[in-house]
């Protein structure tokens, strides 16, 4: 599991505004989208306990592995949606599932210490729709946060894999809400599927040579703004709900 830190968990930056309103013509073949309510504020967190605390969002991404469901409902009965996180594109040792997930594996993901899935491997896609997601889905979670989607970019070969499994997620849960991470090259073809996208890292990134959080700038800037203008055209398409989430080095959430 990535450890992150969250630059504020009281602030949310948002790309224009909380929530596309309006369902429009294109989404009448897209129900499920009508199941997202109005959000002001949410919170990713990968932690254990601060039930009372998480209360106070619309939105929590939660580590289903850090929850019963007892917790889960009492959250909901806040009015909280809460979201489970869920890796498509690679599986940590950790997990309960890494067993079963040792067929597809590519390699190691020398940055996080987990592993690259082969998501062309049938097993993967099985393990996924038929244990992985039901367990999850058991404990009272109202959907799933669908992380390393953007795996696709070391492994272009898989990204009609990629589609097609979050197709798939859809077709077999069609009444779940679904949170796509980032994902930029394959986000014109998920956008019907998912209910909204977050933009990890939209402001700052982490410098490995500095080993500290910085703003975008040059080229890299100039991609950022694009992949901002296309989730907007998304969202006004499909309406969807976008989310930014950034982070910053702890001197500079004491200033």
């Amino acid at each position: 599991m990535r450890i992150r830190w969250v630059i504020s968990v009281l602030a949310t930056l948002l790309i224009v505004g909380c929530v596309a309103h309006q369902v429009n013509q294109t989404n009448l073949s897209y129900p499920h989208k009508a199941r997202l309510p109005k959000i002001e504020n949410y919170a990713v967190y990968y932690g254990s306990d601060k039930i009372d605390e998480l209360s106070k969002f619309d939105l929590v991404i939660l580590d289903p592995d850090n929850y019963s469901k007892d917790e889960i409902e009492k959250l909901k009965r806040n009015g909280t949606i809460v979201l489970a996180y869920l890796s498509l594109g690679e599986v940590n040792e950790n997990r309960w599932y890494f067993e079963y997930a040792k067929r597809c594996i590519l390699g190691k993901n020398p940055t996080w210490g987990s592993y690259y899935i082969n998501l062309s491997c049938k097993t993967w896609k099985s393990l996924l729709l038929g244990k992985i997601i039901p367990k999850i889905l058991e404990k009272g979670f109202d959907g799933l946060f669908l992380d390393t989607v953007d795996v696709v970019d070391n492994y272009p070969q898989f990204k009609d894999d990629m589609i097609d499994l979050i197709k798939s997620i859809r077709a077999e849960y069609p009444n779940i809400i679904l949170i796509q991470n980032r994902g930029f090259s394959v986000i014109d073809e998920t956008a019907k599927y998912v209910n909204g996208v977050l933009f990890e890292c939209f402001t700052t990134h982490y410098n490995w040579s500095s080993g500290k959080y910085e703003l975008w700038s040059g080229d890299d800037l100039n991609w950022v703004n694009e992949m901002a203008l296309k989730l907007l055209k998304l969202r006004d398409k499909y309406d969807l709900i976008i989310l930014t989430l950034d982070y910053a080095d702890n001197e500079y959430l004491k200033e």
